[in-house]
């Protein structure tokens, strides 16, 4: 077995993205144990996939309000961006997660963010037709 440094990289970086992935399955299945343990472990609380999905946008999409309190408490970034520029506020709206909607704006989610194509989270709330926010 091949004990160079580049080889111990390529080990620990395979690792640490399969810690992250458990982490965002986790997040997705409200598995607030596990999602404490990972994070204990040292995975960031920002873990994202390879198109720059977070755990809060996971959180958000899927409208499990327990984890995006978590995450956030945790340090999680209301504001972060995929590879697409969408934050987790346009997960929501996109979804129809209202009360996520609202525990992200509560906690400073920008509702102006622009993401291409996209628009703004309020454009996608009024595609879903969330109103109030």
């Amino acid at each position: 077995m091949d004990q160079s440094p580049a080889a111990v990289a390529q080990v620990l970086d395979h690792e640490l993205i399969v810690r992250k992935q458990k982490l965002i399955l986790a997040v997705i299945a409200d598995d607030r144990d596990t999602v404490e343990r990972l994070l204990g472990e040292g995975v960031p609380v920002d873990s994202k996939n390879s198109e720059g999905v977070s755990t809060l946008h996971w959180a958000s999409s899927e409208g499990v309000l327990n984890m995006i309190r978590l995450l956030i408490k945790r340090g999680g970034d209301v504001n972060a961006v995929d590879k697409r520029g969408l934050t987790p506020l346009h997960s929501a709206a996109a979804h129809g997660q209202t009360e996520a909607v609202r525990e992200l704006i509560r906690n400073g989610a920008c509702k102006s963010a622009i993401a291409g194509t996209f628009g703004s989270p309020l454009q996608q709330a009024h595609l879903m037709d969330i109103q109030r926010l």
